[in-house]
């Protein structure tokens, strides 16, 4: 692993927009440098998986849920997406000149 031969420092970040609309601010987290180089696979990976989860909880609706982290599964494991493809679409796609016309605006 790169971490171990190579020793870098991890400081995990999170860029949040901001609330106003205005940008974006930068949190930078705690450096978790240390705690990565005695473990194994495992242990570093729950790590890295730590540091993910508190950057979500930080700001969860900026998170991209629509991103499939869990697409491969140990063997026997279910399908963590399997209900959702056979769910009907959320929403429809519109056309500018569908959004008009239910909204009354002219563009």
């Amino acid at each position: 692993m790169l971490v171990k031969s190579a020793k870098p420092a991890v400081i995990p970040f999170v860029p949040r927009r901001r609330a106003d609309g205005t940008g974006y601010e930068l949190i930078i987290l705690e450096d978790i440098s240390e705690s990565l180089q005695g473990g194994d696979k495992e242990s570093v990976a729950t790590q890295m998986n730590r540091a993910i989860e508190q950057a979500v909880r930080m700001a969860p609706e900026q998170y991209m849920w629509l991103h499939r982290r869990f697409k491969t599964r140990p063997e026997g494991q279910p399908d963590r997406y399997a209900r959702r493809k056979n769910m009907a679409p959320r929403a429809d796609i519109l056309s500018a000149a569908d959004l008009s016309e239910r909204s009354g605006i002219q563009h």
